[in-house]
């Protein structure tokens, strides 16, 4: 059991620790970390002084692979909690309201079992709640005769029933945080209720219900009503809570007032049922926190004057534009120069901006006499011309209320505060009344014209006085607080130096936020909140909000630590490369997986069109065909116009050398090889150009020769208008002057490396931190012989049907990851890289300098890894490190995380409608078919045959579906597909017809294939239909379970799944799949109910150990790992399916595949044979709990 983990660990764990630190000895040692999403690759390599006395990495000692699962989808976790937390207290609150009202018999009484007996999927009904007389009158009328006669107490009940059920939002706050569809709807809302209410005074209807009875149902039968409801975008029923709340207090006072219609009706009593329909739980709202650089005062709200102007002049800072030069004799323009506004000019851009103006450029223009400059010229935010704006000063419209004025400047910091903090607009309302002094009419029109932000500003109220003083003085923001620190007008904090990586919050203080729960809220105080599980540090210093870089650091920390544990000391330098994706959301990194894919596509398209028909010319030549699928890509970006003779480009000038790409910027002095710097143009326009810039090169040509600048000028702000700046005079110089901090192979400097780079610091009294970018790693791959090293290793991993495409992969160059161990390959680069390479091959780029790492030249040698190899034998040593190189990675360390805390996610978010057939659940969804995916690039399936998977899945199966819903969405699926096929010729013709009409206006033509012609076929039929699946009930939680004539509903538990393993009575290993959820609620399990007791739990994701065996049918059992005891194999559980009652199938695979989980599989029955042992693993692969031989008791 894993109770037994310390003791058990020991001898394990204590023998791997000290054969690692033994290898080291007394040397010191430098760590490479390669952090991913979800994967830290590590090398440990021992250091060693050279001749000049200098560290440098000499041996590897170990080197491992840390798997965890990225942490993806927290905002639509986040959303969906939001969600079911909303239906939970609408649900809550109506029970609630239902036994206030069945007090004093204005409902049916409240049955005992009330939580149990209806659940969240029953929905809330007044059906049991009320007489069915009662419920068959006419709500809207009762509402209006409420107002003037007696109605019974159950009409009384179910009026105010109704009214708490339909109450409006009470939210009437619009902050600039929130999502564009929300402040539009909200707007809208806002603007509908004010209608309302001007209607409802000019036509004397005293409460909502008479406005909505005689304006809208009053002669209309019940059946033909528009409905109400609370509805997205139902805008057109959209009352404020007060106007509901008016109403209701109006009834009652009616029906307890003089007439005495009914006695029960208490000032007590009515009080007690306004608050029920009233009732709504407290918003928690974030704290401002406090200044980092002065703690005594808070953040300032980001709305605050002083933020806004920080924001205006750092915005104006970066703005620019291109001045027009003019010819003096001919009066004409010549050219362009990019320059920055001078500091009056910004004044004059920064006094309009204040008036609450937007700032455009063609508004810059006009305020600035620019009338030689075209508005593309004007750069005030980027280089993206949909962006080319600055909102005006946000705060223009409070200012302009008369109410402002009359508020100290205290009381307007005040002001910002409460209105970021306030819970609700009750509250709100309260404190404008009486500590603002605002009347009704000033506190409506705040609400209704007021959008501010939520958030808050980096900095306190006296921090950002000093640090806007500077950013006027043209300082970036950082600049401004580093020259602040200087200058001890803002101080900091020093950081101590560690001996172990503490909670990174402890080093990170400035990127944390504050732990967000109403138990830990002062706002909340004693107000009987629990406060949730949270881990201590984490309460203590906050957390970084992207929970990507949260887990990521976590993880890092647990690692290091580990090392320096086992190896009884710090390291003296560490190396590290971090993913360009870390700190990306789930959808950021979906969106760029997609846009790689596309890329990858696009390349493929180029590749069939241009090249491979001319594949044996370019071979001939004895070059790579696949290098020139860069020029064709610019050819198409240049719509094949030559940027400099205005002339044609054809595919064959290409093939026949007649055309090639062209630095705009000479590489020599601009270093930079990016795509940006480079076009395709003819060969001759390449020589006239030389090593200039556009400018330099073309400027002073005449008005009427091959290179008429006017005219390139216009080309190219039509063709690449993104590379239209290089070509204006002065950007050159401008570029050189300012040439970018981070060049391709420097030091990585975003985000996520400055905050591992910073936390990982504070072990060192001396920053020995090396930040290595993703691209001198691949290039010292290639310089080491180490490019194609992973090749060998992943063949022996891949299934017979994975190598099409794995050889596909190899063929065309691609990263191999189908090995985990690819994250321990980088993390060795990393471990030998330093400065000095990245420094070199700037230099070398720079020079233009094509790099050919076969050749054994002087750069091959100054690429040497360090101290390990002599020049005079070069191709021997390399041949030695490659060979050190793999056996490290053959007895790399895997470590997959151990993770079966109760906490996270128990089932998947989505609630599914469920029906009943022979075969266990039938799961029905309703999806895009313009979403569905027609193209398979192995080529092997087409458009038709991914048509009918989705639309003909359960064709000819409608026997096994006892639903008739079901069996009439299969008839619809079908009768749609028919449809799209009827349609395939008119898509293609309407497409040819788009085409012709694309081509007679000089526009790109779309390639006409069988996936377009379907999904124009799509387009024309109809886009819904429902996707059915089928679901076994031991992986699927059901509320409310379906019979063959009713529905149930439920969640996919997805993998949140376990086996428990027991004895029975004859000593047989037997099983039960158990869901998380079931184990969590301490649902009965059946095993225990015999009498039957846990021997182990086996989750989705854990490690077991089995027996090695090189000739076995499973590929899983062919591959073992460094910390796999000898003939044994690691390997990952994937999921499971119960066979028979007690005999379960369990699918894995080996632990080194990056894809493994369903690759091969044994049953309880079947697995004995190899000996398996549930492990598991510490972040850096080495065996902390190895369980007992999993088999059937012997005799």
């Amino acid at each position: 059991m894993q109770k037994n983990i310390n003791t058990k660990q020991n001898h394990i764990y204590i023998k791997q620790a000290q054969k690692i630190k033994e290898k080291l000895g007394d040397k010191p040692y430098r760590i490479g970390l390669d952090l991913g999403v979800g994967s830290i690759g590590f090398a440990i390599v021992s250091m060693e002084e050279n001749d000049g006395n200098v560290l440098l990495p000499k041996e590897i000692i170990m080197v491992g692979s840390r798997i965890f699962k990225a942490s993806a989808g927290a905002a639509d976790r986040k959303l969906s909690r939001g969600q079911r937390n909303n239906h939970r207290h609408t649900r809550e609150r109506m029970r609630y309201l239902w036994k206030v009202l069945a007090e004093q018999k204005l409902a049916l009484p409240v049955p005992a079992d009330l939580d149990r007996k209806e659940n969240s999927s029953e929905g809330e009904t007044s059906a049991k709640r009320f007489l069915g007389d009662v419920l068959q009158k006419d709500i809207y009328e009762l509402r209006v005769k409420s107002l003037d006669e007696r109605l019974s107490l159950q009409e009384l009940g179910y009026v105010l029933y109704h009214i708490a059920g339909h109450r409006g939002s009470s939210a009437i706050r619009t902050f600039e945080n929130d999502s564009e569809e929300a402040q539009k709807e909200n707007t809208e809302n806002k603007k509908i209720a004010g209608n309302i209410k001007r209607l409802m005074a000019k036509k004397n209807y005293r409460t909502y219900g008479e406005y909505l009875y005689k304006e809208f149902f009053e002669n209309k039968e019940k059946h033909k009503r528009e409905k109400i409801s609370n509805a997205a975008n139902n805008h057109k029923f959209s009352p404020t809570r007060d106007l509901v709340i008016k109403e209701a207090e109006a009834i009652l006072k009616k029906q307890a007032g003089k007439d005495g219609f009914h006695k029960e009706l208490t000032e007590e009593y009515i009080e007690k049922l306004t608050k029920a329909i009233g009732y709504e739980s407290e918003k928690l709202i974030p704290e401002s926190g406090f200044c980092p650089y002065l703690k005594d005062e808070k953040r300032l709200p980001a709305s605050h004057k002083l933020n806004e102007e920080r924001r205006l002049w750092e915005t104006l800072n970066n703005a620019r534009y291109s001045d027009p030069i003019v010819d003096i004799v001919t009066g004409e323009i010549t050219g362009y120069y990019e320059k920055q506004f001078t500091k009056e000019q910004k004044q004059k851009l920064f006094d309009y901006l204040l008036t609450g103006s937007e700032l455009t450029p063609a508004q810059t223009k006009k305020l600035l006499g620019l009338k030689n400059t075209n508005f593309e010229d004007i750069i005030l935010q980027g280089r993206d011309k949909k962006a080319q704006k600055i909102k005006g000063y946000k705060l223009i419209k409070l200012e302009s209320m008369p109410f402002w004025a009359r508020l100290s400047e205290a009381q307007q910091d005040s002001f910002l505060y409460d209105w970021n903090s306030c819970p609700d607009e009750k509250l709100l309302t309260e404190k404008l009344s009486n500590e603002y002094h605002l009347t009704e009419e000033e506190i409506d029109n705040a609400f209704n014209e007021i959008v501010l932000s939520s958030s808050y500003a980096p900095l306190g109220k006296s921090a950002m006085l000093i640090i806007l003083e500077k950013i006027k003085n043209d300082l970036s923001y950082t600049e401004a607080v580093e020259e602040a620190l200087k200058e001890g007008k803002l101080t900091k904090e020093k950081q101590a130096i560690k001996d172990r990586l503490p909670y990174y919050g402890a080093v990170l203080q400035e990127s944390t936020q504050k732990i967000i729960a109403k138990g830990f809220s002062p706002q909340f105080k004693d107000k009987g909140y629990k406060t949730p599980h949270t881990n201590k540090y984490e309460l203590e210093y906050g957390r970084i909000a992207n929970p990507v870089v949260h887990q990521t650091l976590n993880e890092l920390r647990k690692l290091v630590n580990e090392i320096i544990d086992i190896l009884g000391k710090k390291p003296c330098e560490i190396g590290l490369e971090t993913a360009r994706e870390l700190k990306k959301s789930a959808e950021d990194r979906s969106k760029l997986s997609r846009e790689q894919n596309d890329n990858e596509s696009n390349r493929n398209r180029i590749y069939e069109i241009y090249i491979r028909p001319q594949q044996q010319v370019i071979i001939t030549r004895r070059e790579n065909p696949r290098n020139y699928i860069l020029k064709f890509e610019l050819l198409e970006e240049q719509k094949s116009q030559c940027p400099f003779c205005g002339g044609q480009i054809s595919p064959n000038d290409i093939i026949n050398n007649q055309a090639d790409i062209e630095h705009l910027f000479p590489i020599a002095e601009s270093e930079d090889n990016g795509r940006n710097n480079l076009v395709i143009s003819h060969s001759a326009c390449n020589a006239d150009k030389a090593k200039r810039s556009p400018w330099a090169a073309f400027a002073s040509a005449a008005k009427d020769s091959k290179y008429d600048y006017n005219r390139i000028l216009s080309n190219v702000k039509e063709n690449i208008p993104h590379k239209a700046w290089r070509f204006n005079q002065g950007a050159f110089e401008k570029f050189i002057e300012n040439k970018p901090m981070a060049a391709r192979f420097k030091t990585d400097n975003s985000y996520i490396s400055k905050v591992a780079h910073k936390y990982l610091a504070c072990l060192f009294e001396k920053p020995n931190i090396i930040c290595v970018k993703g691209s001198l790693t691949a290039q010292l791959r290639m310089a080491w012989g180490l490019q194609g090293l992973m090749i060998p290793f992943a063949k022996q991993l891949i299934t017979e049907k994975e190598s099409e495409s794995f050889n596909k992969d190899v063929n065309s160059n691609k990263k191999i990851r189908l090995d985990n161990r690819h994250h321990a390959l980088d993390a060795i680069v990393i471990a030998y890289a330093s400065r000095g390479y990245g420094n070199l091959l700037n230099k070398m780029a720079g020079k233009d300098y094509k790099i050919n790492y076969s050749e054994r030249n002087w750069l091959s040698k100054i690429l040497l890894p360090p101290n390990n190899i002599v020049w005079e034998n070069i191709d021997a040593d390399l041949e030695s490190f490659e060979s050190s190189v793999k056996t490290a990675l053959k007895n790399a360390f895997i470590s997959v995380k151990h993770d079966h805390s109760d906490n996270g996610e128990l089932v998947k978010g989505t609630m599914y409608k469920i029906f009943y057939s022979e075969r266990g659940y039938t799961l029905t969804t309703y999806k895009k078919l313009s979403a569905l995916k027609l193209t398979d690039p192995q080529k092997k399936k087409t458009p038709k045959d991914f048509l009918e998977t989705a639309l003909l899945k359960f064709k000819g199966r409608e026997s096994e579906m006892k639903n008739e819903k079901i069996k009439s969405a299969i008839e619809n699926n079908k009768r749609l597909f028919d449809v799209i096929q009827d349609n395939l010729e008119k898509a293609k013709k309407l497409l040819e017809e788009e085409n012709e009409k694309s081509k007679a206006e000089g526009k790109k033509e779309k390639n006409i294939n069988d996936a377009s012609i379907y999904q124009k076929a799509i387009s024309l039929s109809g886009d819904k239909y429902v996707q059915l699946s089928k679901k076994e009930p031991g992986k699927f939680f059901a509320i409310s379970k379906p019979t063959p004539t009713t529905t149930g509903y439920g969640y996919d538990t997805g993998d949140s799944l376990c086996v428990d393993l027991y004895y029975d009575n004859k000593g047989k290993l037997c099983g039960e799949i158990i869901r998380k959820i079931d184990a969590q609620q301490k649902n009965p399990l059946k095993y225990k109910e015999q009498g039957f007791t846990l021997f182990e739990r086996i989750y989705g994701g854990d490690i077991l150990e089995v027996d090695f065996d090189i000739h076995s049918d499973k590929n899983s059992f062919r591959n073992n790992t460094g910390s796999a005891p000898e003939n044994r194999v690691f390997i990952k559980v994937g999921t499971f399916t119960e066979i028979t009652n007690n005999n379960i199938q369990i699918w894995f695979g080996n632990i080194i595949k990056s894809t493994g989980g369903q690759d091969d599989s044994f049953t309880i029955n079947s697995m004995q044979q190899y000996n398996p042992r549930k492990l598991i693993l510490s972040s850096c692969g080495f065996i902390k709990y190895r369980s007992p031989i999993l088999k059937n008791k012997e005799g």
